[in-house]
């Protein structure tokens, strides 16, 4: 009976051993498969070698493109490469050999820890009635607006000549245009009305403490209108955000625009971080699929689904953007 026990004892601690290692395993090879940091920077010629491939890395194509534990780089003698993970940022100077690129040893602990976390993260949003107007943001989770920097934007849309447009207060007392309630006609064609006094007017709300929130109403040439429900940044908001925005000026390459996307969605700024992500790929990565998946979630969050379409259809076949 005692034998019988015992060998059962012992069949349980080698399967115990066996799941434990085939669990490690499989951990390991979830671990390697993660992105466990992205490219920021390419300057000159290096390389990237995955499994039995090597590629040049170009910024243009890589920028943000995330690296697997495991990977391989390394630059020629006239290339260095600026390499974000997870843990820290490390500099990849010219050299024969390969660096391996290491698993994530904690969670990193500089400045850059919340914008590089986040990167990781290209949730998606949620979804509102399709509208034209997406500056102020209309769509996703709605969104607030930077007085200095207030911009109304849209989708023209064909048969459309013109708009009327006008900001109401929380009371849907009018705010801007002063003395006409008709409100402000624009051409359709151009898709974004820069107005000074719109601004002045909205700094001068603020003033008053008052939290919204407002409505722009938007009224095309044949009738139809729509509403938009913003916010305002309040003046405390602003400070903060401009010292957190100052962190981001000397990062280097695609990190710069990352950094400051990431701080103006905190703010629910979505309109200007939508604009950050749209410079990096203007200047520096018009060939990132990373880049342009972020782009992709930033317009959503303010209701421009055309353009949110039109950088789907750039991406590369089998690339699925995030739902």
């Amino acid at each position: 009976m005692r034998g019988k026990l015992r060998s059962w004892t012992i069949l349980f601690s080698l399967l115990a051993v066996m799941f434990s290692s085939l669990a490690a395993f499989a951990q390991g090879n979830r671990e390697e498969a993660e992105d466990v940091g992205f490219i920021s920077r390419v300057i000159g010629t290096c390389w990237l070698q995955r499994g039995d491939s090597s590629e040049q890395i170009t910024l243009t194509r890589h920028g943000g493109a995330g690296l697997r534990a495991g990977d391989k780089v390394r630059c020629d003698k006239d290339g260095s490469l600026v390499i974000e993970l997870r843990s820290l940022r490390t500099t990849i100077e010219a050299s024969d050999r390969w660096t391996t690129i290491p698993r994530a040893s904690g969670p990193r602990s500089d400045a850059m820890a919340g914008p590089v976390d986040d990167w990781f993260k290209p949730a998606g949003s949620l979804r509102k009635m399709p509208r034209s107007v997406y500056s102020p943001p209309n769509g996703g989770y709605g969104g607030a607006v930077w007085p200095a920097r207030f911009v109304i934007r849209w989708t023209p849309h064909d048969g459309i000549q013109s708009l009327s447009m006008k900001i109401l207060d929380e009371s849907l007392i009018e705010l801007w245009p002063l003395g006409n309630e008709q409100g402000v006609s624009v051409p359709n064609a151009p898709g974004e009305f820069n107005s000074d006094d719109a601004r002045q007017a909205l700094l001068k709300y603020r003033k008053t403490g008052r939290g919204g929130p407002l409505t722009l109403v938007v009224v095309d040439s044949k009738g139809n209108e729509q509403d938009v429900q913003f916010l305002v940044i309040s003046e405390q908001d602003e400070d903060t955000l401009k010292s957190k925005l100052e962190t981001c000026r000397d990062e280097p390459g695609l990190m710069r625009y990352i950094c400051r996307a990431y701080f103006l969605r905190r703010f629910e700024l979505y309109a200007e971080a939508a604009e950050e992500y749209e410079t990096a790929l203007h200047e520096l990565a018009p060939g990132s699929a990373d880049l342009q998946l972020h782009a992709i979630v930033a317009h959503r969050l303010t209701g421009n689904y055309a353009r949110e379409r039109e950088l789907e259809r750039r991406l590369p076949s089998g690339t699925v953007p995030p739902q």
